[in-house]
């Protein structure tokens, strides 16, 4: 049983003029005091604020300003044998709305104005604004489109946008891990889980991607992987083991649900089938077996709209953006050697385990 009492969610009902939780919530947020209908009335004005500077629905442009702001993840500090780490942890929806809510609140509270319906609608429309000055805008279209006609219009939006200047996105690719770091958390949970982060070795996000694509596959990617095969099916150590590569960042993800006894096995027997890829002693059937499964669900993606479109979206940051055929060629061109090469690059960089809170005797 958990130590820590729950939290009962409050049921939240629409405010009467937009119809929109979000605006109910922003109203108790901005409260004081309890004068609900004073703060109801300053955000009803701000929005008519906003429909006269911007001539776009005043709703859309709170939800928009509101997703500008809110963060996606905010640093706790963990003791781990003796030592505390900022560990950056991803926040939960609930807590990303409602710090955004508040963040804007206060600047709108300390800035200059004629009152806080004109301050706060200021405020919202420099976050709106700056997320169209400044965001990398991309737009799928899949189907019977007239290409130039929405390459056109698009233009035309974003002419309109003024100190347009779209932020430069860069990754830092660490190639190794000069240590492994362990942390262990406690949660109300029934059934533990294992990660393991692990360096896949990459300079950047095109360096050797393709033969580490089925290196990943063959370790851990699918049922003719080794991890499934012999640390889930011949050992029966976890309920699921899976390893993923993310080639944004150069690393390679393992997750798996076990009982927290096993754990030392569990965790002993994954960095062993990983020594086994480093050695090359994967069979030619896994080998194939790989390539098959890669190279069909690459020539699969153009089987629905939201596949293609899915599949050509992920590629907007890359240097070149290629066909799902090209993929299934350029997979089918690996080789064993080339495997191994990426194997014997992976490092071990965290082991992070969650498991079930003790119980309480007392």
């Amino acid at each position: 049983m958990g130590r820590h009492k729950k939290s009962i969610e409050r049921p939240c009902m629409p405010d009467v003029k937009y119809n929109s939780k979000v605006v109910t919530k922003f109203v108790s947020r901005m409260m004081l005091d309890g004068k609900k209908a004073t703060c109801t009335k300053i955000i009803y004005e701000a929005m008519d604020k906003l429909k006269a500077k911007t001539d776009k629905d005043p709703l859309e442009v709170l939800l928009k300003a509101l997703d500008n702001v809110k963060p996606v993840v905010e640093v706790k500090s963990r003791r781990v044998g003796g030592a505390t780490y900022q560990v950056p942890v991803e926040i939960r929806d609930a807590r990303r709305e409602a710090l955004a809510m508040r963040w804007i609140i206060d600047a709108a509270r300390s800035r200059s104005g004629h009152g806080m319906a004109d301050t706060l609608a200021s405020e919202l429309l420099d976050a709106y604004n700056n997320m169209l000055e400044t965001a990398s805008i991309v737009i799928t279209a899949c189907g019977s489109v007239d290409g130039e006609m929405l390459t056109e219009k698009f233009k035309a939006f974003v002419e309109k946008i003024d100190n347009r200047n779209p932020a430069v996105l860069e990754t830092v690719f660490v190639t190794k891990a000069d240590e492994i770091r362990y942390f262990k958390e406690e949660m109300d949970v029934n059934q533990a889980k294992l990660v393991i982060g692990l360096r896949a070795g990459m300079e950047n996000s095109n360096d050797d991607y393709f033969a580490y694509r089925v290196m990943t596959d063959i370790f851990g990617g699918g049922p003719y992987s080794r991890l499934f095969l012999n640390v889930r099916e011949k050992m029966s150590l976890c309920y699921y083991c899976g390893a993923r590569l993310i080639r944004e960042k150069g690393v390679i993800l393992i997750q798996s649900g076990i009982e927290e006894e096993n754990y030392e096995k569990a965790l002993g027997e994954i960095l062993n089938q990983l020594d086994i890829m480093k050695k090359g002693e994967f069979t030619d059937e896994d080998f194939n077996s790989s390539i098959i499964a890669l190279c069909d669900a690459f020539k699969g993606v153009e089987d629905s709209p939201v596949a293609v479109c899915n599949f050509y979206s992920s590629q907007e940051f890359d240097e070149e953006i290629i066909s799902g055929e090209e993929f299934a060629k350029r997979i089918s061109a690996v080789t064993r050697e080339q495997v191994i090469e990426c194997a014997r690059k992976v490092t071990v960089d965290t082991v992070y385990l969650l498991k079930g809170e003790a119980e309480n005797n007392d």
